[in-house]
């Protein structure tokens, strides 16, 4: 790893989105240091776990609408179509089970079987957020209506869809959203190895 002076971190906001201050300096490509750097990031105490819930024998995901303020705030539509996704904010509990947890909790979907689909930084520029990726075999056929954790004030809507839809869905913007779309394509690339 490259050399990166600390010199301050100020915690700005403690809150469910945390916020601190860094002042820094980093090793430049040419060997020097940088001058003073000072950024402002989010700084959650917890990673994502995100599953794609998929029906093999069908051909078809299971998705949830729910909706978001990041896209109310841009002036877009803010029920956007998603994967199952939690915070692993618990020690005990792996990503992986945070998102068998989460896909009965949203989806009503029991998991059968698990695929890692990758782990990334959400946007590394201005965030700390650590997201994993799963593909989660299911049995669609009973997985319906409207579920969510109501301490949470979550009302999420399961959506399914054939693949084709799921295309189109990208191709035509109706889902804009990084994980599902990360997901959703690593479906498609890979989907002959679940046949």
């Amino acid at each position: 790893m490259s050399k990166v002076d600390l010199l301050q971190q100020e915690i700005l906001h403690q809150g469910f989105l945390p916020m601190s201050r860094f002042r820094l300096c980093f090793e430049c490509y040419d060997g020097q240091m940088s001058e003073e750097v000072i950024r402002e990031c989010y700084t959650p105490n917890y990673e994502a776990a995100g599953i794609l819930l998929y029906d093999a024998s069908k051909q078809q995901v299971v998705l949830v609408e729910q909706f978001r303020l990041g896209a109310f705030v841009k002036q877009q539509e803010p029920w956007m179509i998603e994967l199952v996704m939690g915070m692993v904010d618990k020690q005990n509990e792996s990503a992986q089970q945070v998102a068998i947890r989460e896909a009965m909790e949203e989806a009503g979907a029991n998991v059968r079987d698990v695929v890692p689909i990758c782990r990334y930084f959400n946007s590394p520029g201005t965030s700390s957020e650590y997201v994993h990726l799963f593909c989660g075999l299911v049995d669609s056929d009973n997985v319906e209506g409207v579920h969510g954790v109501a301490e949470e004030q979550e009302d999420i809507k399961v959506i399914k869809m054939s693949l084709l839809q799921v295309k189109s869905a990208i191709s035509n913007g109706k889902i804009n959203n990084a994980s599902t779309i990360i997901a959703l394509q690593w479906l498609l690339l890979n989907q002959e190895s679940f046949t």
